[in-house]
């Protein structure tokens, strides 16, 4: 083994499952409730719910275009299988978290910013 500190990796996201393989819905459905709850401050998940049930309408609505439902809500119903095991990751993220809730707040992106809203429309009917 060898350290460059020059090199640089590439890196192709999902190259071998495909990116909107049933197995890359399911895992980033799932995935996506496991940050939420082990890592977003309990104010804040209050605070930001509405846009929590606005990303899940929209990927929903998302994966139905090209009939990957299926998927999305085994990745939702895989999520709730490791909830126990989430939550006890939670307390000690929670516990040994640095940042304030303020600064966590801070660092958050807008969901219902008009650039966001844009970007979201454009993807839903094709675009990049």
């Amino acid at each position: 083994c060898v350290y460059v500190a020059t090199a640089i990796v590439q890196h192709k996201a999902r190259a071998t499952i495909g990116h909107r393989s049933p197995l890359a819905i399911r895992q980033m459905s799932r995935n996506l409730e496991w940050v939420w709850i082990k890592n977003m401050p309990r104010r804040l998940m209050l605070r930001y719910l509405h846009h929590k049930i606005f990303a899940e309408i929209y990927t929903f609505l998302d994966c139905a275009r090209d009939f990957r439902t299926i998927a999305f809500l085994k990745g939702k119903i895989g999520a709730l299988a490791g909830l126990p095991k989430m939550l006890e990751k939670r307390r000690e993220v929670q516990r040994l978290r640095k940042a304030s809730i303020e600064e966590i707040d801070h660092a958050l992106t807008n969901a219902f910013s008009k650039d966001i809203l844009k970007i979201a429309v454009k993807r839903f009917y094709g675009g990049k």
